[in-house]
């Protein structure tokens, strides 16, 4: 999993790169299944897909201990890593 992009210019400011464990379904569709937030895994209870031209977008919802996020997730194939909008969640 690619933590450091190619091109920095490619990363607005208001997004952290992020690891996500995945899966597949039978159709070759992703499943995310863990976002790692400041070295802190968190499992993903479900979400909905919905693809752009240049990304794959997942709408989340994430477990944080005893309290359910709403994370909007993107994947970007070009440069094959995952991205979040900058959160108030934990030290950020």
């Amino acid at each position: 999993m690619r933590t450091h992009i190619s091109d920095p210019s490619y990363l607005p400011d208001s997004m952290t790169v992020v690891p996500v464990i995945v899966s597949f379904d039978k159709c070759g569709n992703m499943l995310p299944l863990y976002i790692g937030v400041h070295g802190e895994s968190f499992k993903v209870l479900s979400s909905v897909q919905k693809n752009d031209f240049q990304f794959q977008k997942f709408h989340c919802r994430v477990q944080d201990h005893n309290v359910i996020r709403h994370v909007d997730l993107t994947y970007h194939p070009r440069e094959s890593f995952w991205t979040i909008p900058k959160l108030r969640w934990g030290c950020d």
